[in-house]
Parts: structure tokens; C-alpha cells; sequence
């Protein structure tokens, strides 16, 4: 192999493990994850309570259909996982429904039941077409109507992405937005009958030991020899090519790989970067809202 270019990935979540296990799968070995923590997993991590209690950070439902990811799932935990049932409700007019939402609309308040089947309805005279809406929010009300969009799938959004449904794009929704099925619904509805069985992961795997992050410390050993713990990022120099650490430690790098919200990583670079881009960024980071950069688009220097 030829003389490799040199890349820093910040962060050890599971996108920073799965990009330095996959240069090591492919023979590449020219890089350095640097993880803020003392240990890996990121926003995917687990940590036990001094009662002993494991509990997740952040999401603790594993499940894919990649195969890749379904190998690696197999090879870090072997047979150390067990299969679960989703069991999920939501709190909606001081009672749960169980999930998801559109199909259980029979548990609330009949004049709410109403408001929510006149609104689908009338969102569902039009065929699905998802060309049709040019944002997530447009989505929302062709697919569900006014009903169902005011009482869950708005706020149910904006909490869950702390950002406006009408600046997010719909190619993404995928297996995860279930798209409604009036029959169902109205079925539902009239027979009173529980739906609560849809989904990608309405069974999943889980770690046997360690919760969701005990997947992702399986990984550690495998990027072991390119990782630094406890080295938090304080800016990106993007005009010299180098990260800088807190404790003043300059790393180089001719591709960079940034997990961190995209609205930091651009307020911590020097040069580069357009004023408004940067201004925008300070906004978003003021309203208390975070972009996720997964796999932006590399620095780097021929």
C-alpha cells in the first residue's frame, strides 16, 4: 500500500469506533481517534449507579438490518445477549397509549379520537407520494393530518430533535416513521382492539452484561493500538491541518472525521469557515439546539 495519508476521528461513540474498525478491517493503520472521556461509547455509552444499577445514556434498542452490522453485533457479543420484546408507551392526556400513536388512538379522549380520524381522512384522499412534500413537516400533516400532528407527531418531533420539523428533509423516515394505514387506524378505532406490534425493533438483541455501551467498549481492543482516551478537543486549526487538544497538544491531519455537534465543531475552527456559517452556528448553539456531524465532508490537504 502506498503511503497513507494521516486521519484524526474525534470522538469514540459508535461512529468513531465503527470508522477505526473499519480502517483496521481494510489494513489501515495511519490514524487516531481522540475521545474527551475516560472511556468509549459516547452518547451510546452505559454507566452503572453506585447501587450497581447499569443504565444507558442514550438509545438502548440495538437493531439493523445490515447485514455488516448484524456480523459485528455477532463477533463482539457472541452469545452473550438476549432478545427483547419492545415494550414502548406514550403519555398523551393523562393516560399511556401504547405505541405507536397512530394506531391507538382509541385511548383518548373521544372529541381527540374524532379530531384525530377527521384529520387522516382528510390527509389520506390524496395518494402517498412522498415527492409531493418538501419538508418532514409537510409529511406530517399529508400523512397523519391535522389531528394526529397537533396532538403527537409536532411536538413528539421537535422534542425528539430539538429542531423544527418544516428545516428537515422526509428521505430519511425510512422504517422509522410508521406510515399510516386508515383501515387499521378506523379498524382500531371501531373494534377496539390494541396495535402495538410495529416496527424494525419490536424485538431486538441486547447485551447480556454492560448495557447498550458494553457493545461498543467490545470494541475498544480492536482500535486499542490508535486510541487516546481523556484528550478533549478545544478547536480545529483547519488553515495548519491540525486539532488542538485542552492540554495544548496539537495533533495533524490531512482527513479529519468530526463527531462532534456539528455547531461546535465549526465555532472551534480557525479559517475555513464563512462568518455566516460561523454566526449561524452560534445561533443554534444559544436556542439550546445540536446538529449531529456524522460523516461531514473531510479537511483535507493534497
Amino acid at each position: 500500500m502506498s503511503e497513507q495519508k494521516r486521519i484524526v476521528i474525534v470522538g469514540a461513540g459508535p461512529t468513531g469506533l465503527g470508522a477505526g474498525y473499519r480502517l483496521r478491517e481494510i489494513g489501515y493503520t495511519n490514524f487516531l481517534i481522540l475521545e474527551a472521556r475516560d472511556k468509549v461509547g459516547g452518547l451510546a455509552s452505559s454507566e452503572k449507579s453506585a447501587n450497581g444499577f447499569t443504565y444507558d445514556i442514550g438509545g438502548h434498542v440495538l437493531f439493523s438490518h445490515y447485514e455488516y452490522f448484524d456480523r459485528l453485533f455477532d463477533k463482539l457479543l457472541g452469545d452473550e445477549y438476549q432478545e427483547l420484546l419492545r415494550e414502548s408507551w406514550v403519555w398523551m392526556c393523562d393516560r399511556f397509549l401504547p405505541y405507536p400513536f397512530q394506531n391507538n388512538i382509541k385511548y383518548l379522549p373521544r372529541d381527540v379520537v374524532l379530531e384525530c380520524l377527521m384529520g387522516l381522512i382528510e390527509a389520506q384522499k390524496q395518494p402517498f407520494d412522498l415527492a409531493r412534500f418538501a419538508n418532514f413537516e409537510e409529511f406530517i400533516h399529508g400523512v397523519f393530518g391535522a389531528g394526529i400532528a397537533k396532538h403527537f407527531m409536532m411536538p413528539y418531533n421537535f422534542k425528539v430533535w430539538a429542531h423544527p420539523p418544516r428545516l428537515m428533509n422526509k428521505e430519511w423516515i425510512g422504517e422509522r416513521v410508521s406510515v399510516v394505514d386508515i383501515k387499521r387506524v378506523l379498524g382500531n378505532v371501531v373494534l377496539d382492539r390494541d396495535d402495538a406490534g410495529w416496527g424494525p425493533n419490536a424485538t431486538f438483541k441486547y447485551p447480556l452484561y454492560g448495557g447498550t455501551g458494553g457493545l461498543f467498549e467490545r470494541m475498544q481492543p480492536y482500535v486499542e493500538k490508535n486510541l487516546r482516551l481523556n484528550a478533549r478537543t478545544a478547536a480545529v486549526d483547519a488553515d495548519n491541518h491540525e486539532v488542538v487538544l485542552e492540554d495544548g497538544t496539537r495533533e495533524r491531519y490531512d482527513y479529519l472525521l468530526s463527531t462532534m455537534p456539528m455547531d461546535l465543531l465549526v465555532m472551534s475552527m480557525n479559517g475555513a469557515v464563512p462568518e455566516t456559517v460561523r454566526d449561524q452556528a452560534a445561533k443554534l448553539r444559544h436556542s439550546g439546539s445540536y446538529i449531529v456531524g456524522v460523516g461531514i465532508r473531510p479537511l483535507w490537504r493534497p
